[in-house]
């Protein structure tokens, strides 16, 4: 883990590289759901989509995101 990230820090990869972190708020969040379905510290998968990345007219490249489809946890 990135030291500049605390151990609660829920981390985002894609086809094994890391791309992020989820903010706090929502990974205290996320991590209380995994909790609540006895998945503590488990790795999950969910889809996603690369938001962003284009090249406006004066040649500026703007960031890519990662946008996740966190669905209700199944049973």
């Amino acid at each position: 883990m990135d030291a500049l990230h605390d151990k609660s820090a829920v981390q985002v990869s894609v086809d094994g590289e890391v791309v992020g972190y989820l903010f706090r708020d929502d990974a205290r969040s996320f991590r209380r759901r995994l909790g609540s379905k006895g998945l503590t510290g488990q790795s999950t998968l969910c889809d996603a989509k690369v938001v962003g990345g284009r090249t406006k007219r004066g040649g500026e490249k703007l960031s890519y995101g990662i946008q996740l489809d966190l669905k209700p946890f199944e049973n």
